[in-house]
């Protein structure tokens, strides 16, 4: 799905039940938006844990479970 019909489902209507199911998550936020790194603070023991910080963007009413995922680490 193109970035522009995503944000459009998020703005227009974010409570609703199709813009809950989907969410953007980026991997690395250092790689893919290293302008945004100074804007993310990050706690030092995080660096030593996985690859992060992540950027994931949702609508208010998705809901994502716990979960671990392999090769994150």
């Amino acid at each position: 799905m193109p970035f522009s019909k995503y944000l459009d489902r998020l703005i227009k209507n974010p409570q609703s039940k199709e813009a809950s199911k989907y969410y953007l998550a980026v991997q690395n936020l250092k790689r893919t938006f290293p302008m945004l790194v100074d804007d993310v603070p990050q706690p030092s023991y995080i660096g030593k844990l996985h690859m992060g910080p992540y950027l994931w963007i949702a609508a208010p009413s998705h809901y994502e479970f716990c979960h671990w995922d392999p090769g994150a680490c």
